[in-house]
């Protein structure tokens, strides 16, 4: 395996373990106040929204958002050449970026006072679904390498 998918696996799984696994819980409206560091083994459930809640600490899935949204923007700058892969990984992007957006207006909301709970957690779904994106892509590279060698044999060899 190639240093550049490894790398692209790597900021995937780094995605899921900062949006899901471990989060960091902390308000930034009187300052950066923590409230401790959540940790889970298994990260369920795959999609959470809430739109209000009691809890009104902030978590950072944001890292964790950020890191697909790298990995997204690495991958589709790699499949220039394959239209279907390059939407796939643009779609995977608009995803992620919408899920960063409601992170980034939830610290506002902080600062600013009016945060109400709500929170979007779709860390292990954007993880399944970059690697999915992942194996398909490497895949067809992989495909696409193989069927190009061509193996020359001489007339003495039988």
């Amino acid at each position: 395996m190639n240093t550049k998918p490894k790398i692209l696996l790597a900021l995937l799984i780094l995605g899921l373990v900062f949006s899901s696994l471990v989060r960091l819980q902390f308000n930034l409206s009187d300052g950066f106040v923590s409230h401790g560091v959540m940790t889970k083994f298994i990260p369920l459930p795959l999609f959470d929204y809430e739109g209000q809640s009691g809890d009104l600490s902030l978590t950072s899935t944001i890292i964790g958002y950020l890191f697909f949204l790298l990995s997204g923007v690495l991958w589709f700058l790699e499949t220039r050449k394959n239209k279907l892969q390059r939407r796939l990984w643009l779609g995977f992007l608009f995803i992620t970026l919408y899920a960063t957006y409601f992170e980034w207006t939830s610290l506002m909301q902080d600062i600013n006072l009016t945060y109400a709970g709500q929170h979007l957690r779709m860390g292990p779904v954007l993880f399944l679904l970059g690697l999915v994106l992942y194996i398909r892509s490497y895949r067809a590279q992989r495909v696409k390498h193989e069927t190009t060698k061509i193996h020359w044999v001489s007339p003495t060899e039988s």
